[in-house]
């Protein structure tokens, strides 16, 4: 047969292994009559297409079978989603990190402005305001920490995809680059995650500066 062109999909597996050619002539060369084993029906909505197999299914009766792309790659789906929840774990533990980061230094801003808060009591604020304090800093630190995370991790993600950083061996994945395709539900959530975990790590060094008796401080100041 004469080679008319050549194809690249960017999955491994297609163009590893795939030809097309008409069936007419494939089946002279294989000297039979061959007919149509496999159907493609391409969906209007991708997210419909389970929805589409059911009716295929109904309309053409026994010894037919229907397959979306879910199913048809079920155990790919299934090692992403295991992937995508250890990422978030590690997520979730680089973030309690970055807590502990932030009460630490909370903390030993309340031990070196002891006396800065001893007299801010002497002078009449009482233990919300001052919690109040460190409350908002940490606040603070944890929203421009935040917001600079999501701008960095943008940016990160559409340089690798534009310029396919992240390459996969061609032999082992189907793809030779991961796609990297952010969702707002998925940025939004987990900035809004730093941002609480920032607010609750500032708690004990607030409840700490609260407890701060100006009397005993101020007397071995």
């Amino acid at each position: 047969m004469r080679v008319a062109g050549l194809f690249r999909s960017g999955l491994y597996d297609y163009d590893s292994a795939w030809t097309y050619a008409p069936l007419a002539e494939v089946g002279q060369m294989a000297g039979s009559t061959l007919s149509s084993t496999v159907v493609s029906v391409e969906a209007r909505d991708m997210e419909e297409s389970a929805v589409l197999a059911r009716r295929l299914r109904g309309e053409l009766g026994a010894g037919w079978d229907a397959l979306d792309w879910r199913e048809a790659n079920r155990p790919l789906f299934a090692a992403l989603a295991l992937e995508r929840r250890t990422v978030g774990l590690i997520i979730m533990l680089v973030t309690v990190v970055a807590a502990l980061n932030i009460t630490t230094t909370l903390a030993l801003v309340v031990v070196e402005r002891r006396a800065d808060i001893a007299v801010l009591s002497t002078l009449g604020a009482r233990a919300p305001s001052l919690t109040l304090v460190f409350v908002i800093e940490g606040a603070i630190v944890g929203a421009v920490g935040a917001l600079a995370g999501v701008a960095t991790g943008l940016a990160a993600c559409f340089v690798a995809d534009r310029y396919g950083l992240v390459r996969l061996p061609a032999g082992v994945y189907s793809l030779s680059a991961v796609p990297l395709h952010p969702h707002a539900s998925d940025v939004l959530l987990a900035a809004l995650a730093a941002f609480a975990v920032s607010l609750l790590a500032t708690l004990y060094p607030a409840w700490q500066a609260a407890r701060v008796r100006p009397a005993e401080v101020l007397r071995h100041e």
